[in-house]
């Protein structure tokens, strides 16, 4: 049976306001009065790539009403496609796991509409511990060298079908994103050091740091994905003084890389599809 695949996303559009400096002749000191500006709006959109129908609708913000809004309107598009071709009599909706939640999953499943999406990875790390030696290749070749397991599990209270996917590429990609980033958070903890330590010198200016402002400072600068996990930091007081030391648990990053890179979690309702079709379709 000919399948119709709906590929959905969203995005915030916004306006912020970013006053900056600007040149001025000497000895002009210009005025400028600031308004701080943050207007949004959210497009939500869902495409068929074969003929390039969609269906899209921009809203003041998004939530299970708002999903419950678009999918309606979505329903549209999917009458029209089968007044137009009769013998199309599934459509599958493919999404990322930002769309994710109980309600929105509750409205999509009311719809009538078919599903492939995706699962935070941190959140199951039962399937994340499972060894590689489990999963098996792809026979299309166009996904090679990509590894799957296939396997059922409760989501939301629902039977799903899961694929847990390993990418070698995907791996590599993380890795360096990530290390790119270990690389600038290093960066803003040497100069936090160096702000710590002049700050402490005698006849220094300024009010100086606290153990609790620099314990903000901190969880500022090692926020982010998996970064929490990796970099360690210790604040401390000897003679009188704090200070800063940080380093890099490398067996940390290390189980890292070995359970969690290069991996994604699919779910889906379509069961009779093949692992290559689910894959493709995602």
């Amino acid at each position: 049976m000919p399948v119709r695949l709906l590929f959905q996303d969203e995005a915030r559009f916004g306006c912020l306001s970013d006053h900056r400096r600007c040149w001025a002749p000497w000895p002009a000191r210009p005025v400028l009065g600031q308004q701080v500006i943050r207007e949004y709006v959210y497009g939500l959109a869902a495409v068929g790539p074969q003929d390039g129908k969609f269906s899209a609708l921009v809203l003041p913000w998004v939530d299970a009403e708002a999903m419950s809004v678009f999918l309606a309107q979505t329903q549209e598009l999917a009458h029209r496609y089968r007044a137009l071709a009769r013998d199309c009599q599934s459509i599958t909706l493919a999404f990322d796991k930002g769309n994710n939640s109980v309600r929105n999953q509750e409205v999509l499943d009311a719809s009538g509409f078919h599903f492939v999406g995706s699962l935070v990875p941190t959140h199951y790390a039962d399937l994340l511990a499972i060894p590689l030696s489990e999963f098996r290749p792809l026979n299309d070749p166009r996904l090679k060298p990509t590894l799957v397991l296939r396997l059922s599990r409760e989501v939301w209270g629902q039977e799903r079908t899961l694929l847990l996917t390993f990418s070698p590429e995907l791996q590599r990609k993380q890795i360096r994103g990530v290390e790119q980033h270990l690389a600038k958070k290093r960066r803003a903890l040497r100069e936090l050091q160096a702000k710590l330590n002049r700050s402490q010198k005698p006849h220094a200016k300024g009010k100086g740091y606290t153990r609790e402002s620099l314990a903000q400072h901190l969880q500022q600068i090692c926020s982010g994905q998996h970064l929490s996990q990796i970099r360690r930091t210790l604040v401390s007081k000897r003679r009188g003084r704090l200070r800063l030391t940080y380093r890099t648990d490398a067996a940390a990053w290390a189980r890292i890389q070995k359970t969690q890179l290069g991996k994604r979690i699919l779910f889906t309702d379509q069961q009779g599809w093949t692992n290559e079709q689910i894959v493709l379709a995602y």
